[in-house]
């Protein structure tokens, strides 16, 4: 089937678990509001030996495999096929679901459930849109990427003073990618322990990273550097296993050249904040 002189339409919604029981009950719904005929298109499969890679089913057939192969399944479209619209041989009004990324179950990047449309008007396909988020409970990208985006710029500038900061994120921040804005900002955050490191004679530090450079500039024992506000006896412990931890969960999570942040960017101007408190305190400690 040609789609390439038909009008497209696509809307990306995040992603959400639709149970079988889900999609017959808003199978049946379309095709009485809509008055269309139901198949499912596209399936494809980790494991490409339980599904050919490109095919289509019946409903019914589609749902007891998708019941058998569930943890297989790698993503599937259902299309609502009308069978004459507006003077087109065909009308497809759907949706995309894409349980787990190409690259596997630990990387939700490829995650989404779109809502799509060939060879329809626009005003059907903002009505089907509208049916589908109401009956999947679905939740457009817009609905929270657009808002977070706002906030972490207005936060990010009436607080963020570091001038390293400003000068090495402010285009990836304002472009909104985020993962590349703090991958530069915690690989600066070691750069700078370890230059401090340097200063204080201790010239291994150029062969150290991570949690092992903090190791190297706080411990208690054998540390080069006294942070500031040293006040309470384990001071000196403390900041070492905040750095530790830092680059353990953080630092080490960016270097698998992952999409760490995901679709959640609700604690992005954190990490940022978080990285100006440590650079404050490389900057503030002193050579023991």
């Amino acid at each position: 089937m040609l789609f390439l002189h038909l009008p497209k339409y696509n809307l990306k919604c995040q992603y959400k678990e639709i149970k079988i029981e889900e999609l017959i009950k808003y199978a049946d719904k379309v095709n009485i509001r809509f008055s269309t005929n139901t198949l499912f298109e596209y399936v494809k499969s980790i494991e490409p030996q339980i599904f050919d890679s490109e095919f289509r089913i019946t409903v019914k057939k589609f749902l007891k495999l998708a019941q058998k192969y569930h943890k297989s399944l790698r993503k599937y479209t259902i299309i609502f096929q009308g069978e004459h619209f507006k003077g087109l041989s065909y009308a497809h009004l759907g949706i995309k679901v894409i349980l787990r990324s190409s690259y596997g179950d630990k990387d939700d990047n490829e995650k989404c459930v779109e809502i799509i449309g060939y060879g329809c008007p626009e005003y059907s396909f903002s009505a089907f849109v509208d049916f589908t988020l109401e009956e999947l409970q679905l939740k457009r990208f817009h609905e929270t990427t657009d808002s977070i985006g706002k906030s972490i710029i207005n936060r990010y500038d009436a607080s963020i003073i570091n001038p390293d900061i400003l000068h090495l994120i402010n285009p990836s921040i304002r472009a909104e990618h985020y993962d590349s804005a703090l991958k530069l900002l915690i690989s600066l955050v070691e750069t700078k322990l370890k230059e401090k490191c340097l200063a204080a004679g201790r010239n291994e530090a150029q062969h150290k990273t991570g949690a092992e450079l903090a190791v190297l500039a706080f411990n208690k024992q054998n540390g080069c550097l006294n942070p500031p506000w040293y006040i309470a006896t384990e001071a000196h412990q403390g900041v070492q296993l905040m750095f530790q931890g830092f680059f353990m969960y953080l630092r080490n999570a960016f270097a698998h050249n992952v999409v760490v942040m995901r679709e959640d960017k609700s604690s992005v101007f954190e990490c940022i904040s978080t990285c100006e408190f440590l650079l404050n305190i490389i900057e503030k400690s002193t050579i023991r």
